[in-house]
């Protein structure tokens, strides 16, 4: 390197110079990586809903932890969402397979059946759940307990 590249490199234009190549890398490689997503998110998968992409990566979860009641419960909530209720009960029980007092899992059954119409069986998952409680000083402030209490009352009218 000769004593004019030196002075070049450590001039300001210099500096200048290649902190303006390193900026257009770093744009160039980000649009690149778009690109490449936006190709796999958009066409890859074009013929896919994403509910069917969904059920299948939760599916995978579960059989990767399957003595995960959380994550049981999880996918149970995910099945009710889109309308599979069979489906969210029969992850549900397992969850309860799992831990007889998981309460997400038991509100998910009450809700899953009193969609189904089977307005007993919801009564006596939001019963359990308020069991459960009793005692808990902050069931107060637990949203969940507003869900029990809210569709334990709608069913309770409903039945009158």
């Amino acid at each position: 390197m000769t004593n004019n590249d030196r002075a070049a490199e450590s001039s300001p234009s210099g500096w200048l110079d290649r902190a303006l190549w390193v900026t257009g890398a770093l744009v160039l490689i980000a649009l690149v990586g778009f690109g490449i997503f936006y190709y796999r998110d958009r066409y890859v998968h074009a013929n896919e809903r994403l509910a069917t992409r969904q059920m299948q990566h939760f599916e995978e979860m579960v059989r990767e932890n399957p003595d995960d009641p959380g994550l049981r419960a999880a996918v149970a909530q995910w099945y009710l969402q889109n309308d599979l209720v069979d489906q969210a009960i029969e992850q549900g029980m397992e969850a309860l397979k799992l831990n007889d007092r998981h309460q997400d899992a038991l509100i998910l059954l009450g809700l899953a059946h009193e969609i189904k119409g089977e307005d007993n069986e919801a009564i006596a998952y939001f019963a359990e759940v308020i069991a459960l409680n009793e005692g808990n000083e902050f069931a107060g402030i637990d949203p969940r307990m507003n869900v029990v209490y809210y569709h334990l009352g709608d069913l309770f009218l409903k039945n009158d």
